[in-house]
């Protein structure tokens, strides 16, 4: 069954538990709401929630996400600097590596799973060089995509 969500529908509210990030691919009125705060999505900018913020989407809008949950202490005080919204000239390079990704996504074998993997890093290469006030991140590890573990 297909749903159509109506402009202004907002999805159910959640409570982020992992550093969720969503980067936007066009212009629209619409977009993430994270503590109350709507985040329209415009292209080339992304948005950051963290872990202890409470979530929601108002549709419609496109956008390719990443969720993060890692233990790395470096990593997550890096995550925590990343602003909850922002304009990023590089966003075109990370939604091409998702595209890549994607083509690559259909298999389960490890050289594949280390691509993935691969494309993780350098999308969160591209987002904490941009930054550079964040503190420097340890080598990533225990990072999960849409709930699977890609690494221990």
């Amino acid at each position: 069954m297909v749903t159509k969500y109506y402009k202004g529908y907002q999805s159910k509210e959640w409570w982020v538990t992992c550093y969720e990030l969503e980067f936007y691919i066009d212009d629209w009125e619409d977009g993430l709401i994270i503590d109350n705060q709507l985040y329209p999505a415009k292209k080339d900018y992304f948005t950051c929630a963290k872990p202890g913020q409470t979530a929601r989407m108002q549709f419609p809008y496109r956008c390719y996400f990443l969720n993060i949950a890692t233990r790395d202490e470096k990593l997550k005080a890096a995550l925590d600097a990343l602003p909850t919204y922002a304009h990023n000239p590089d966003i075109p390079k990370i939604i091409e590596l998702f595209k890549q990704n994607y083509k690559r996504s259909t298999s389960s074998t490890l050289s594949s799973q280390m691509e993935r993997y691969g494309y993780v890093c350098q999308i969160l290469g591209i987002i904490l060089r941009t930054y550079p006030d964040a503190p420097p991140a340890s080598p990533v590890t225990n990072v999960r995509r849409h709930g699977q573990a890609l690494m221990d």
